[in-house]
């Protein structure tokens, strides 16, 4: 047998269920484009500018339309209504003119109601930007909690005198408590009738809050932060990237995350899901690793305005409001298009936080560790992941018979590959694990001392002796060559942002020769899948192997290079003996 990156593990209830889609599609729940407040069925019902989204326990879905001064809500039949909010269009049919008026909920008046959460107790509770307030709805009828349009600043103390100055976004926790990003006076707290502010000076410029469980998320300009409301302290912090860096750029490898967060949704322990209006993207992030939900951004998109599709690859335009159904499904205020988008619910199943090394043989188990530097897993769930596409392959082998495959993932960040493969012989003892599966970019090898010949000789010898160890612990060693973004300019705006002008396609392809070379006379095997890599950007139905900005696989990446593992391990007597 064999094994190639990450454990995927498949609960019993998951299996009974059917596995759920890796890939979420995006669907239309609300809105025909066209602006206007009309209310009725889902699909014709039309909004005027959707930010602030908020389930209700049972599964209705509050939405401020910031422009129409409303509250609409968007129930489990797919019938949109206004709840609360007045006025008529003003602006050539571009808005309602803002006011401030407290009373039976369709004549009250808001002033750009931008916030939007409902408590366990159904009350809905709205932060109302422009009147510098956080309103209630409760049975029907509109109250001032706190703040008044007569006061602005950030002054605590009890409701009747505690001020605002942009309370944009609201949430609220399983105790009623309510959090309000109030920029720039920071993080507020309304609880047992008195309004305080977090001493953190990092949230001076929220810009959304949102809690899942004991976790409050704050997203500001450059960072989404993780707080911990028991223990009263930033646990977490998500860099963000922000066009202003790009181009130009100082260290494009840097780049992760894109465009600042203009909402976030907390959807499991250390993940989250945020909408940002910059690039026109949703952002999935888990355990501090991100992948974007639907097609990659585009550079241009503060521009021109992101775009609007359904499915897989779909497009939003300038979203601003993100909340998590209790189906397990995530809507998007997709702002641009004045639509309610849904994303329906898909494998989250992640191993980031919790990767174990095998400690003892098991001879029922074929183990493959992949080691290398952030391919063994970055930006894409465990079904696409480079491990999830291994496993795949090798279960389908064993046709009928339990797939007892389990795929780990080692990773040594920004390591040469020397210094990788010195590494490995720190977790091979006799029996632990079956195969290793060295991962070598062209980056991993290059000569960073100017001399080309001295280098790859050098991981020659790193690999015989390597080779001795993996024999000795009667392990299968595997080294699989690919290019990087870097070696293939037009696959990437990375690639091209590295290489600019100054790509010299010839010497690339002189020093992976002259690798190839090296690995093959060493005695180790090798998966050599540059071919397949220039292969795929030759052909017609030509598919991007390297994500936008940087240089991981993306889904399409992992499929080609899983399947060349998968099938060398098959080559080599995997699935003879289930």
């Amino acid at each position: 047998m064999l094994a190639a990156v990450v454990a995927l593990a498949l609960s019993a209830g998951a299996a009974a269920a059917g596995p759920l889609p890796d890939r979420p599609a995006v669907t239309t729940l609300a809105g025909s484009g066209a602006p206007g407040i009309a209310d009725g069925p889902a699909a014709t019902a039309t909004f005027l500018g959707p930010q602030g989204l908020a389930y209700d326990a049972k599964g209705d879905l509050y939405v401020a339309d910031t422009p129409a001064q409303r509250i609409r809500m968007i129930d489990r039949r797919g019938i949109v209504t206004t709840v609360a909010g007045s006025g008529v269009l003003t602006l050539f049919g571009a808005g309602v003119g803002g006011g401030y008026r407290n009373g039976p909920a369709l004549q009250a008046r808001f002033n750009e109601p931008t916030g939007v959460a409902v408590a366990p107790d159904g009350t809905v509770y709205v932060a109302d930007l422009r009147n510098r307030c956080i309103r209630a709805i409760h049975d029907g009828i509109v109250t001032t909690v706190a703040g008044s349009p007569q006061r602005v600043g950030g002054a605590d103390g009890a409701l009747a005198q505690a001020s605002f100055t942009n309370p944009r976004s609201i949430a609220v926790d399983g105790q009623g408590t309510l959090w309000v990003a109030d920029p720039p006076d920071g993080v507020r707290r309304i609880a047992h009738g008195v309004v305080s502010t977090l001493p953190v000076a990092a949230f001076d410029r929220a810009r959304a809050v949102a809690v899942y469980g004991g976790t409050l998320y704050v997203a500001t300009p450059r960072v989404v932060w993780a707080y911990d409301i028991a223990r009263r302290k930033i646990v977490d912090g998500i860099a963000t990237l922000l066009r202003e860096r790009y181009p130009p750029l100082a260290n494009p490898v840097e780049m992760k995350l894109i465009g600042p967060a203009v909402a976030v949704a907390g959807i499991a322990p250390s993940q989250f899901v945020y909408a940002d209006d910059l690039y026109s993207t949703v952002t999935l992030v888990q355990y501090r690793k991100a992948r974007t939900i639907g097609a990659p951004p585009l550079l241009d998109a503060g521009a021109i305005g992101g775009g609007f599709r359904s499915g897989v690859d779909a497009r939003f335009a300038q979203p601003m409001g993100i909340a998590l159904a209790p189906s397990g499904a995530i809507a998007v205020a997709d702002t641009g298009n004045r639509r309610i988008r849904l994303i329906g619910p898909f494998d989250r199943t992640s191993y980031e936080a919790d990767v174990h090394l095998p400690t003892a043989p098991n001879p029922h188990v074929y183990r493959i560790a992949i080691v290398g530097d952030s391919y063994v897993w970055d930006g894409v769930s465990a079904q696409e992941s480079l491990g999830g596409v291994v496993r795949a392959r090798l279960c389908a082998r064993l046709a009928r018979h339990p797939c007892n495959v389990e795929i780990i993932p080692i990773r040594f960040d920004g390591a040469l590959f020397t210094d990788t493969a010195s590494e490995v012989d720190q977790f091979l003892s006799d029996g632990l694990v079956n195969e290793v599966v060295l991962m070598a970019t062209s980056f991993s090898f290059a000569p960073r001392d100017g001399d080309p010949a001295r280098r790859i000789a050098a991981m020659a010898a790193t690999l015989r002796a390597l080779r001795a160890k993996t024999r000795a612990s009667h392990t299968r060693l595997v080294v699989a060559l690919f290019p990087d973004a870097f070696d293939m300019p037009d696959e990437t705006t990375f690639g091209k942002l590295v290489n600019g002008p100054n790509y010299d396609p010839g010497t690339t392809l002189r020093h992976y020769r002259a690798t190839l070379a090296q690995v093959r006379s060493s005695g180790v095997d090798a998966i050599d899948l540059w071919p397949a890599f220039f292969a795929n950007d030759a052909r017609p139905e030509y598919r991007t192997l390297f994500g936008a900005f940087d240089d991981h696989f993306t889904a399409h990446g992992n499929a080609l290079f899983g399947d060349a593992v998968a099938a060398d391990a098959i080559r080599h007597g995997f699935g003879t003996r289930p």
